[in-house]
């Protein structure tokens, strides 16, 4: 009995102090759980001011890129109906042989596609270039990377040998006129039908290699490799599908460059994302176009023939390095230059 009741007085003893003890350690971990839903509510609204940063200098971005995706757009429609023109020149009709063995696509076709890509810019959000762009998860990380790659994307935006062998055309009619010299030194009886005989070769030979010299043909600059073939592509500036209109060769800065056919400079100045830029009506549905030139070397108007210098390789207009864009049309038709580069 003595035991308990001495047990008993222990606690009576100890009960105010362990009762105090339990009220402070409920104050401090009340306290604490105070602290952490403020920081919790800090952290967060530090995140979405962050976010609000951001996002803001991010659509100030987008604007920017639709507003440059669109430049280079009319830009595009600008170039295909300058290498679709006739520039208003009478067309010599071509023999089947000299004509393009494949048609990609027509000019209507090209600013169309265009035309149809205009109006998916129209529609284009912020977000839909977002999910392309960044594929984080966390909100903020998301955006600043999204931001980063569209300045990218508006970067790109901004606009900054050895002869080909000529034509051999005379060497057939030369043999030509060296058989009409044996006829006569002969004395042919039937020499005058002869002589016309001959006389019709030649001109034929003649008007053939008149021909064949104004068809493109050969490479229009020492390049040392084709870094972008003719067809749809994802395009190096603004990373959408789009189709690639000619060839491109990657060559030093003022590499040499030239007419590949004889033919008539219709173009020979600055245009737009395409750089300095030199288009030569060849006078019989063929077109050639020469982009992104460092320096052209010709001008406006002037006829030139093939092997002939016109300018020399650069990354004017919007590029991502030295190369030659170089385009081939035959009308109002696109044909693949590179089967041309080795004729």
């Amino acid at each position: 009995m003595k035991k308990v009741f001495l047990i008993a007085l222990a606690l009576m003893g100890v009960s105010p102090v362990f009762s105090q003890n339990y009220e402070e350690f409920k104050k401090q971990r009340e306290q604490e759980r105070k602290d952490l839903e403020w920081k919790s509510e800090k952290f967060a609204d530090d995140l979405e001011k962050e976010f609000a940063k951001f996002k803001a200098e991010y659509d100030a971005e987008f604007e920017k890129y639709k507003k440059n995706y669109e430049t280079f757009l009319n830009g595009e429609l600008s170039v295909i109906d300058l290498m679709a023109s006739d520039d208003s020149m009478e067309v010599t009709q071509l023999e089947d042989k000299y004509k393009p063995s494949e048609i990609k696509s027509s000019a209507s076709e090209q600013k169309q596609i265009v035309e149809e890509e205009k109006k998916s810019l129209s529609k284009m959000t912020g977000d839909d270039i977002l999910n392309v762009l960044s594929k984080s998860e966390d909100k903020v990380e998301r955006i600043k990377e999204g931001l980063s790659g569209l300045k990218k994307l508006n970067k790109s935006f901004e606009v900054t040998t050895r002869i080909p062998s000529s034509a051999k055309i005379a060497s057939e009619p030369v043999r030509a006129k060296a058989k009409l010299e044996e006829i006569h030194l002969q004395g042919d009886n039937g020499e005058k039908q002869v002589t016309e005989m001959v006389e019709k070769e030649i001109a034929q030979k003649e008007d053939s290699g008149r021909m064949a010299a104004c068809v493109p043909s050969g490479k229009p600059t020492n390049y040392k490799r084709l870094t972008s073939p003719f067809g749809t592509r994802i395009h190096p500036i603004t990373h959408r599908r789009s189709t690639h209109k000619g060839v491109d060769l990657a060559a030093n800065n003022m590499t040499p460059t030239y007419a590949t056919a004889d033919g008539t400079v219709t173009y020979a100045k600055w245009m737009g994302g395409y750089g300095n830029f030199v288009k030569i009506n060849h006078g019989n549905g063929y077109k050639t176009a020469y982009a992104h030139l460092q320096k052209i070397a010709t001008s406006n108007s002037k006829k030139v023939r093939k092997g002939e210098l016109i300018g020399y390789v650069g990354s004017t207009g919007q590029s991502t390095g030295n190369h030659l864009h170089y385009e081939v049309y035959f009308g109002d038709k696109l044909t693949d230059p590179a089967p041309t580069l080795t004729k």
